[in-house]
């Protein structure tokens, strides 16, 4: 519902207007001229998201410094990320979820932002095990803190209010393995797009650069020589 809301919002202004009806994968007839957008609303769509994508890089940039900025690099030289950025999909709002979960973990607001954050897309409830981490909040009791954060979820997301809350990620799986299985995959196996796999090769491209960047700051050395402690004979200290 985030990633709708987004874009509801930039269709709500006056540069841009919904088609007549929505699009369907797999519905004939909801596919046709009056379900696309007119070109004007489509830059403005676009717009938005990479507004939404610079927001996500530069708020990691801020948390992780350099490797993150090395990531992001990484990222967007893969084939298919960057045009998956750029389109009105929920990859760019859901940069802009992670940027607001890296800058917030640590802080007592860390559960409401990461249920916030998780209306991005079905792939953020994946973070949802951080708010048992007591270092991502503070809070005392990490059972209330996850609570807290499928609370803000479930208040955010309406269909959730009479689909017995968070039991709606289970309709919400099912629906996709329908939708990309024999309704966008002619064998009839699982079908997944390459713009689902952007957050796993950032996840181990900031892992792989932080660590890299660790390696390279230079140790303090210790007496004369680095990494050495060498003793003072005249007073007896190090």
């Amino acid at each position: 519902m985030g990633t709708r809301a987004v874009y509801a919002l930039a269709l709500a202004t006056p540069w841009a207007h919904a088609p007549k009806l929505p699009y369907s994968y797999v519905e004939p007839t909801l596919q046709g001229p009056q379900t696309r957008l007119d070109r004007r609303s489509r830059l403005v769509l676009r717009t938005v998201a990479l507004t939404c994508a610079v927001l996500g890089a530069g708020l990691l940039a801020l948390r992780f410094g350099w490797p993150a900025v090395a990531a992001m690099a990484v990222v967007l030289i893969l084939p298919g990320n960057a045009e998956g950025f750029a389109r009105a999909w929920a990859e760019a709002p859901l940069l802009l979820a992670f940027g607001l979960v890296a800058v917030s973990y640590g802080s007592r607001w860390f559960p409401v932002v990461l249920g916030v954050a998780s209306t991005a897309k079905l792939t953020a409830v994946g973070l949802w095990p951080l708010a048992l981490v007591r270092s991502a909040h503070g809070w005392r009791s990490r059972v209330l803190a996850l609570l807290a954060t499928v609370a803000t979820w479930v208040l955010l997301t309406p269909p959730s209010w009479y689909r017995g809350g968070p039991g709606l990620l289970v309709t919400l799986a099912d629906a996709r393995v329908a939708e990309y299985g024999a309704g966008q995959s002619s064998s009839g196996v699982l079908f997944l797009p390459a713009r689902y796999f952007w957050p796993f090769e950032l996840a181990l491209a900031l892992l792989l650069a932080t660590w890299a960047w660790r390696r390279r700051q230079p140790t303090r050395p210790v007496g004369g020589r680095r990494g050495i402690a060498t003793l003072d004979v005249t007073d007896g200290r190090l």
